[in-house]
């Protein structure tokens, strides 16, 4: 995936979906982590990732249709 598609990718994401899904996808940590990191609970990290891995799915076959 070149960058260019994961920033088109990610653009409809809020900006902490796209924090949550970065810091889970591309630096691998846990929901406790993150959770600490951004001071939401990892239940709720977990939701933010998934809203924006749903996103960025839908996005894509939208992207894969052009």
């Amino acid at each position: 995936i070149t960058d260019k598609v994961a920033k088109q990718l990610l653009a409809g994401l809020t900006k902490r979906e796209k924090q949550v899904v970065t810091l889970r996808v591309v630096f691998d940590l846990d929901y406790d982590e993150i959770g600490e990191k951004l001071r939401i609970t990892p239940e709720r990290a977990r939701a933010y990732k998934y809203h924006g891995i749903k996103k960025a799915k839908e996005k894509g076959e939208e992207y894969g249709r052009d």
